[in-house]
């Protein structure tokens, strides 16, 4: 589906790939020629480009002009190149998209400048853009300025539940967090797709809202696969966050299964060795086969068939085009597709 989907906005993702690389040729690298080599090398780790195709395909929702929204595309994903490595920083993570992360290759201190950098050119790329208007690329701005806020308050809420902000795991407001951490800018594409469509402010809204939930799908199905995916596939190791000690979807899910059976026990037992953060520690599968024991996996795969469901229901009340509204399913299934493809392999790993 994701091929599909890639190659129906072939010519912007290209056009956005060129126009966030080209932006790095406007500044002066005389004196940090190794820092331009580090920018580049991030900005080359091409993912699969997911808030790029929102922004499109809510901008053909509404049969608007793509090839003026590649600038824009370009920004968003800019700065969410940069959250990564800052994400990575805090986390400790050791693997982005199959390679070392920022950090790792380069010291803490110059991977924090290099998102930094990095971070900066989202707005340079949108001013020069000849393509908008001073109005319309004020919008934009602000719209993605919202999101960046939003995105550092997701991660405070996520580094929170570490630093004791949240009594208990029940306490803890993942549904936010997830919101304002990773679906912000989602919901941030498929606005800006909108708006220089011309849509109407409330189909903004709306689609500024139904990016924020296909957003939180992702987050979620994404916590999913770190406990049941195929660690191949994702080029990394599986129950990272499980090292990490974070609350995630499969832990919650875990946690009222065995709150539903009075078992607080094994609850206190798991929180208390995910608060050792050790990322040292491989022996999680003992975790893993509870959530498999409680049929987890099966519980969240429901969820989020319904969640696809509710999204494409709401795609009747956008726009006028039909190969638009197919793209977004192609969206919704290339998210959802990982998750059903690797419940087939874990529900078969434990039998």
């Amino acid at each position: 589906m994701l091929d599909i989907l890639q190659n129906s906005y072939a010519p912007y993702l290209a056009e956005t790939g060129k126009v966030m690389l080209s932006e790095v040729e406007h500044l002066n690298w005389e004196f940090a020629p190794q820092m331009k080599d580090l920018v580049l090398g991030y900005l080359t780790r091409t993912g699969k480009r997911l808030r790029p195709l929102m922004l499109f395909i809510f901008n053909d929702l509404f049969s608007g002009n793509i090839a003026r929204t590649c600038c824009a595309a370009a920004s968003i994903e800019t700065y969410h190149t940069a959250t990564l490595i800052y994400d990575d920083i805090q986390d400790n993570s050791e693997f982005r998209r199959g390679l070392p992360c920022a950090h790792i290759t380069a010291s803490t201190s110059m991977a924090m400048n290099q998102a930094g950098v990095i971070r900066s050119l989202m707005y340079h790329m949108l001013y020069r853009c000849h393509k908008l208007s001073a109005e319309e690329k004020l919008a934009v701005h602000q719209h993605i300025d919202k999101a960046t806020t939003l995105v550092s308050l997701g991660q405070s809420i996520d580094i929170g539940w570490h630093e004791g902000w949240y009594t208990t795991y029940r306490d803890f407001p993942y549904a936010a967090m997830i919101a304002q951490k990773t679906a912000a800018l989602f919901g941030c594409a498929a606005a800006i797709g909108a708006y220089l469509a011309r849509a109407t402010q409330r189909e903004i809204d709306v689609a500024e809202q139904m990016g924020t939930e296909i957003g939180s799908l992702f987050q979620t199905v994404d916590d999913y696969l770190d406990v049941f995916g195929d660690p191949v596939l994702m080029g990394r190791p599986l129950n990272d966050d499980l090292r990490e000690g974070k609350i995630t979807a499969p832990v919650l899910c875990l946690f009222n299964e065995l709150a539903e059976r009075g078992d607080l026990a094994t609850i206190e037992k798991i929180i208390f060795e995910l608060d050792q953060r050790d990322k040292t520690r491989t022996d999680w599968e003992w975790v893993s086969d509870l959530m498999l024991c409680y049929k987890v996996d099966q519980i969240l795969l429901t969820q989020f068939t319904g969640r696809v469901h509710h999204i494409l229901a709401q795609t009747e009340r956008l726009g006028n085009n039909p190969t638009a509204r197919q793209n977004l399913q192609y969206l919704l299934q290339t998210i959802l597709s990982g998750a059903q493809a690797n419940t087939k392999t874990a529900t078969a790993n434990s039998t």
